[in-house]
């Protein structure tokens, strides 16, 4: 054998060597997500992707097929670590458009659009200490401790928690936007605070502290072509420019009985710098503007409340939350609650309350991308909101299972441009049927009678109001 061989079968043995002395480490590929097909038909969905309703005149019956696919993949370590990522693909209806590059599009004859979304990216790990501190490192969900009355998305940012006995404690710095050239200089930063404590086994409390700062430097105003203040356009990003936002939290969980209960209330403090406020025209048919008012001193409330009990084959489940208003923007002072929007999506709110199980008056938990609901926003065009519902849940067999909810909506506060400040009544109800273990078909029908607040919008032709909405699916959903 000559030199060169014999220097080769040296490596091979070491490196088998050293290969079969290292411990082999434990990775786990783990692979979820979901996927939801929707047949509907409606007076106020629209598969348009506007979020928010604005009901100014009688809305036409629309049908349309919309479907929504989840990935999620986490490259895991060990139970200490691990990269989760999660990827969504969207049709906001069959027949949209095909060959293209658009989120929520791809739907029609051909398909090969490009519409990956990416929800999530982060690093998920604990530090090895004797109390173990978690850390999230990158874009993240996140929801407050309110229900999602003031912020529930995703978030890029640094999130840590640690559990010492019964305390655990949170804290968090997001990034929302970074708009100027120099990178942090005009930026928006939120820094999350949440504490909670196991009082006893069937009772805890917490406490919040959030800062929302926002050094974004906003400052044009927009027109908005419509008549009303009711059927504006609602861009809550441009309710502010420059702002700085505390909001102080309490909240809590007890469990008696049968019930489990849960509350929670906020109050905001700060300054509101260059913000707009929305003034409708007085010539009928002419625009309103969004106005620009030098400063604003905040003082606004938000607050939940909410049961489920126990009885007989299912559950009740009774919810109630308040955001306030303002009725008077440019008197210096701000009551109305400013909730966390999207600066870079038309204002898109980033703030969701799915206790109500509402489908019209509220964003539905079942909702994909085709929106129209009648309160978008906590802030609610800085009308604040107040609303109620009353829901059983059960099942009546293995596979078979169903629910039914009555809530009630109003603003908190009115400018004097309605009649009455009570949104309307909706009542909805949803069967389903568990075709596989991870599988299930159901029905679901929502109608909501306006209220007096829609007194008037319907146009002469259509009498005093709009039509009433009305809302119902056919829906696969498939979870794994």
């Amino acid at each position: 054998m000559n030199l060169k061989k014999r220097i080769l079968a040296v490596a091979a043995v070491g490196a088998l060597t050293a290969a079969t002395a290292v411990p082999a480490m434990a990775f786990e590929n783990e692979f979820h997500g979901m996927y939801r097909f929707k047949g509907v038909m409606s007076n106020i969905q629209n598969a348009s992707g506007a979020h928010f309703a604005a009901v100014n005149e009688n809305p036409k019956t629309k049908t349309f097929l919309e479907q929504r696919a989840r990935l999620l993949y986490s490259a895991k370590a060990s139970d200490d670590l691990k990269l989760v990522t999660h990827f969504e693909l969207d049709y906001s209806k069959f027949g949209d458009e095909s060959y293209s590059v658009n989120r929520g599009k791809g739907g029609a004859l051909g398909g090969d659009e490009i519409n990956l979304e990416t929800k999530n990216i982060y690093l998920d790990f604990n530090l090895p200490t004797t109390t173990k501190v978690n850390f999230k490192v990158g874009m993240q969900p996140w929801v407050d401790s309110y229900g999602g009355l003031f912020v529930n998305a995703d978030m890029p940012g640094v999130l840590a928690s640690a559990k010492y006995g019964s305390l655990a404690n949170s804290l968090g710095f997001f990034r929302f936007d970074d708009t100027g050239s120099l990178a942090g200089k005009n930026a928006r930063d939120f820094l999350v605070l949440d504490s909670k404590l196991n009082v006893t086994k069937d009772f805890r409390l917490g406490v919040s502290y959030y800062l929302l700062n926002d050094d974004t430097n906003k400052t044009s105003a927009t027109t908005v072509a419509t008549a009303t203040a009711a059927s504006k356009v609602n861009d809550p990003s441009r309710t502010y420019s420059n702002a700085i936002i505390h909001t102080l939290g309490v909240n809590a969980e007890a469990k008696t009985g049968p019930a489990t209960i849960t509350a929670g209330a906020m109050y905001q403090f700060g300054n509101i710098n260059n913000p707009y406020f929305y003034e409708p025209s007085t010539v009928a048919g002419s625009p309103g503007t969004f106005n620009r008012f030098a400063s604003n001193h905040l003082s606004a409330f938000a607050g939940f409340a909410g049961a489920k009990v126990a009885a007989g084959p299912g559950t009740f489940n009774v919810v109630a939350a308040y955001t306030s208003g303002d009725s008077d923007p440019f008197s210096g002072n701000n009551n109305s609650f400013q909730s966390v929007h999207n600066t870079n999506s038309s204002g898109f709110s980033e703030n969701t309350f799915y206790g109500a199980n509402m489908h019209i008056l509220l964003r539905s938990k079942y909702e994909i991308n085709s929106g129209g609901y009648i309160i978008g926003s906590s802030n609610n065009f800085s009308q604040g909101m107040t609303i109620g519902s009353l829901g059983y849940d059960m099942k009546f067999t293995d596979k078979l299972y169903g629910n039914a909810n009555l809530g009630f909506g109003a603003i908190a506060r009115d400018t004097g441009e309605h009649d009455s400040k009570y949104l309307g009544t909706e009542i909805n109800a949803e069967v389903g049927y568990k075709l596989a273990d991870n599988l299930n078909v159901s029905l679901v029908g929502a109608f909501m009678k306006l209220g007096d607040y829609y007194e008037g919008q319907g146009g002469a032709a259509a009498g005093d109001k709009p039509n009433d909405p009305f809302y119902s699916t056919v829906m696969l959903n498939y979870v794994f």
